[in-house]
C-alpha cells in the first residue's frame, strides 16, 4: 500500500509504519491544503488499518492551532485502529506547544526518525 500524495506533507510506508513528514511549512500555508491533507491521511489510516504512525516534524517552522488540530484528528484516527503514534525531530517550540495540551501524556517523542522507526520496528513494540 502506497500513501496518497499530499500538499503540505510527505507520507511513506516503512514496513507497517506510516511516516508523515512536514514539508517546509511556514506561516503562509493555505488552510484548505492542511484540511485536505488531514482528511486524506485520515481516510488512508482508516481504509488500511494503519496502527503505527510517526510524525517527523524536522522541516516544520510554524506550528499554529490549525496544525495542532490536524495532528490531533489524524492521531485519533490511528488510535481508533488501536494504533500508536509518535513524533520525532521536534523543535523546542513545538514540544512546548504540545506539552501545554498534554499531548505527550499518551504519545512518545523521539530525537530522530531512525530512533522512532527502531522503536516501532522492534518486535517488543508491535
Amino acid at each position: 500500500m502506497q500513501p496518497p500524495p499530499l500538499n503540505l506533507f510527505e507520507a511513506e510506508m516503512v514496513d507497517d509504519v506510516l511516516v508523515v513528514s512536514a514539508r517546509n511549512i511556514s506561516g503562509t500555508y493555505r488552510y484548505n491544503d492542511l484540511h485536505l491533507d488531514c482528511n486524506t491521511l485520515r481516510s488512508f489510516i482508516s481504509r488500511f488499518g494503519v496502527k503505527k504512525l510517526i510524525f517527523d516534524l524536522a522541516s516544520l517552522t510554524y506550528f499554529g492551532s490549525e496544525l495542532i488540530a490536524g495532528l490531533i484528528l489524524v492521531t485519533r484516527d490511528c488510535e481508533r485502529q488501536q494504533g500508536v503514534v509518535a513524533l520525532c525531530n521536534i523543535s523546542h517550540y513545538v514540544s512546548d506547544s504540545l506539552s501545554v495540551i498534554r499531548f505527550f501524556d499518551n504519545h512518545a517523542k523521539f530525537p530522530d526518525r531512525t530512533t522512532a522507526l527502531e522503536h516501532f520496528l522492534t518486535p517488543a513494540s508491535a
